[in-house]
């Protein structure tokens, strides 16, 4: 599988066949779980220089056991504190939604 993802990088034209991002991330979940930090970092820089948002493939939490098992600091942009969780954001807006106050709805007479 590591082998697959690592051909489909090299590639130019990866994007028509899959997400570039979720071949990073299946390679940076395998090699940090094989124990191997120092390539799932390298994996992860090399997102960051092709401008790869992490948040969409890399949950926060092995982002941040990546760096720390290798020392780095994680970014100030993508420390927890700055992540929004679309699922919170929903949750809100469907409350919004549920609680509307209908009481100005015209109200027509025959």
């Amino acid at each position: 599988m590591a082998d697959v993802c690592t051909a489909l990088l090299q590639r130019h034209d990866v994007e028509s066949a899959i997400r570039i991002g979720d071949a990073y991330a299946l390679l940076v979940e395998y090699h940090f779980k094989a124990n191997n930090a120092h390539d799932a970092f390298a994996l992860v820089q090399q997102m960051r220089q092709r401008r790869i948002v992490l948040h969409p493939y890399l949950e926060q939490d092995l982002l941040e056991q990546i760096h720390r098992a290798v020392g780095a600091d994680l970014p100030f942009d993508e420390q927890a504190k700055d992540i929004v969780d679309d699922d919170v954001v929903n949750e809100e807006v469907d409350e919004v939604d549920s609680d509307e106050d209908h009481s100005h709805t015209p109200v027509t007479h025959k």
